[in-house]
């Protein structure tokens, strides 16, 4: 029988290792959100770390926290990344996604979900 060696708290090495991970996302979300709803919101360039992490992250967690980021901005410039996000195989991203362009309205946001109901890979 194996036993996980364990530290002064109490957790083994995976155990340990899982909660860095979720505290790295939890981190990287509540960065993304004072990015975005910042008394300086406007600046793109506080909302293209967002999409950066939208777009790049390995985390869904944190892709997801970044698609609802990008949709409670408004921001009309921010649909597009929210529109490739659609495409995102975590299903998580897709309705954060999908949430954020409904937020934001507009033809071509309504165009995008409508694309994505018709997709019959992503229902």
């Amino acid at each position: 029988m194996h036993i996980e060696p364990r530290n002064e708290s109490g957790l083994s090495r995976p155990a340990r290792a899982s909660r860095v991970r979720a505290l790295a996302a939890l981190v990287l979300a509540i960065v993304c959100a004072l990015a975005v709803l910042s008394p300086a919101h406007g600046q793109l360039s506080d909302r293209s770390a967002v999409v950066r992490v939208l777009q790049e992250s390995h985390d869904f967690r944190a892709r997801t926290r970044a698609a609802l980021a990008l949709g409670a901005s408004a921001d009309p410039t921010m649909a597009a990344p929210l529109a490739t996000a659609l495409g995102d195989d975590a299903g998580a991203v897709r309705a954060a996604a999908a949430e954020g362009l409904a937020r934001i309205g507009g033809p071509t946001q309504l165009s995008a979900l409508r694309a994505l109901a018709r997709d019959p890979e992503r229902q």
